[in-house]
């Protein structure tokens, strides 16, 4: 049970798009996605369930989602407005960092 995304092509073309879809009822809900990828983005970022956020609410937390810059290595969103990368890029990075210092 939760929030699974259906995806697909807009109308026939080739255009991506993918919703919200309650699992329980089988109902969509709020805005189009321009990808599957970017849904799963979104609800991995939201902390808890799409389903109990109003229409507006779900929107307002959609719009400040898309607002977060996207990580300088992966292209992710990062998790504050101020960082240049996401805690798993950030994390390899000072790992690698690491293992290159005790191969000097």
């Amino acid at each position: 049970m939760g929030v699974h995304i259906l995806s697909g092509e807009l109308n026939g073309s080739t255009t991506e798009a993918a919703c919200l879809v309650d699992s329980v009822t089988g109902v969509a809900f709020g805005p189009v996605f321009d990808t599957h990828d970017g849904a799963q983005a979104f609800l991995e970022w939201l902390p808890g369930d799409a389903r109990a956020l109003s229409p507006g609410d779900l929107a307002q937390q959609i719009a400040e989602w898309a607002a977060l810059p996207t990580c300088s290595d992966c292209e992710d969103k990062v998790s504050a407005v101020s960082a240049k990368r996401c805690d798993r890029c950030a994390d390899n990075r000072h790992r690698d960092a690491e293992i290159a210092r005790s191969l000097r």
